[in-house]
């Protein structure tokens, strides 16, 4: 490979791409997409099962779930069988790892998540240049879900993830809530970057007519993506109230008592549930894409979200949106402007904005043009490339004055478990037993173990 006419070759190293549809993935197509579109290379390094290549101009996919997988079944041999999460971190660490060793292009700087932690293999001397990016952590996701705090080596994966935003040669965010909680957290600068985003080129989507008024929220049905506020809010308005909301995704077990949500909202809200708030489960890419560009407005009830891209695809698609405060894309909706804000995990709040739209809905098609007009203005593919490609220079220029050293977390716990499985003083099992052990002291330090 050759070097680029930028003196950039950006290698997003993620272990989610196409086809999968989370924000993790998300994030990168866009960039890769807005690249493409300026003619410009880039490389995705992926351990996605059967990623997709959608024949973008300049785009090479590269997948190693192979050897993801052949690590991940001698890690999981390795360790305490319960540090499943632990094991596919290195596992898909040491596989990018080992491919940047052999086939990294010329003039390449690596882009990375911090989620999982798997970047944190990837801090070494003598690979590309490496930026981390803060996309939403397993130790976030846990601090705001009970449901997803009970892996026993949750320590260790947040370990991991703090290391990798510690000892990148750059390190950003891409909204400005999930910076200053970085920042506070590690004490160290995490600057916040304009998400990438590729605008539609379908300026026109037909509307329908919708009766009642119609609602659309895409993403899993989950407790911090907002479905007991969302629930709380339609119960307070009453089943007869015209209005619907449709709620498309998967289900998960976060509600209380680790159950599944969809059961426990209608065990709970019996008079409201499929009636005004109706749950449809997953739906392919495209058709919930294409039932948000219908709906007379979008809905964005979460508690907390790094970005949530559904709000800039109804923007694009100038359907009006009304987001919480603790969606990280808030900060770009100016209330009453460009669409409707209103506080996170308050149902009466969330109530009273769903009333004053249903009341006057002729206002909604406004706030949906500005969206599409504002978007438009701060989102073009050459002011998105320009953003990255300057991360990348500071990377380099990092690179180039700063020797990081080898022994990072990932290659420092990865030594510590084969000291642990191979010494024949150590029985495997006691192995086991005392990293078992050191997770729960981690556990318990970083306040999310409690003493046995």
């Amino acid at each position: 490979m050759t070097s680029t006419p930028h003196g950039i070759h950006p290698v997003f190293a993620i272990p989610e791409w196409l086809p999968h549809l989370g924000g993790l993935a998300t994030f990168y197509a866009h960039l890769a997409r807005c690249r493409s579109q300026l003619g410009l290379p880039t490389t995705i390094l992926t351990t996605q099962r059967k990623p997709e290549n959608p024949g973008w101009p300049g785009l090479e996919v590269v997948c190693v779930e192979g050897d993801k997988n052949r690590r991940f079944v001698q890690l999981s041999q390795a360790l305490p069988e319960d540090w499943k999460l632990a094991a596919l971190s290195l596992a898909t660490g040491a596989a990018m790892r080992a491919w940047l060793r052999e086939h990294a292009p010329n003039c390449a700087v690596v882009f990375a998540a911090e989620f999982l932690g798997y970047a944190s293999a990837l801090c070494e001397t003598g690979l590309p240049p490496l930026v981390v990016t803060a996309h939403g952590s397993l130790g976030q996701i846990a601090a705001r879900s009970p449901a997803d705090a009970g892996a026993p080596d949750l320590p260790l994966v947040r370990m991991l993830e703090s290391d990798a935003l510690l000892r990148a040669h750059l390190a950003h965010a891409y909204s400005p809530a999930n910076s200053r909680e970085w920042t506070a957290t590690l004490g160290h600068d995490i600057p916040c970057i304009d998400p990438p985003f590729a605008l539609s080129q379908l300026l026109d989507t037909p509307k329908s007519a919708n009766q009642p008024l119609t609602g659309v929220v895409l993403g899993r049905l989950q407790d911090w993506k907002g479905a007991q506020t969302l629930a709380d809010a339609l119960a307070r308005l009453g089943p007869d109230f015209p209005l619907r909301i449709d709620w498309l995704g998967a289900d998960t077990r976060t509600a209380p008592g680790g159950t599944s949500m969809s059961e426990w909202l209608q065990k709970e809200h019996p008079t409201i549930w499929g009636k005004t708030f109706c749950w449809h489960g997953p739906a392919p890419r495209e058709e919930a894409l294409r039932r948000q560009a219908r709906a007379d407005f979008a809905l964005v009830p979460s508690r907390w979200d790094t970005l949530n891209f559904t709000v800039l695809e109804a923007m694009d698609a100038g359907v009006p949106v009304l987001v919480s405060s603790g969606t990280g894309a808030s900060y770009l909706i100016e209330e009453n402007i460009n669409g409707r804000v209103f506080p996170a995990d308050d149902p009466e709040a969330l109530a009273t904005v769903l009333r004053e739209v249903t009341t006057h809905p002729e206002t909604l098609p406004a706030l949906g043009e500005r969206a599409r007009t504002f978007l438009r203005e701060r989102f073009t593919p050459s002011g998105c490339v320009e953003r990255y490609e300057e991360l990348a220079r500071r990377a380099q220029a990092a690179a180039q004055k700063q020797t990081l050293p080898a022994e990072g977390a990932a290659n420092a716990l990865q030594m510590l478990t084969e000291a642990l499985t191979q010494t024949d003083a150590l029985p495997r099992r006691s192995g086991r037993e005392l990293a078992r052990a050191l997770s729960q002291k981690a556990g318990e330090r970083l306040g999310i173990r409690r003493k046995p």
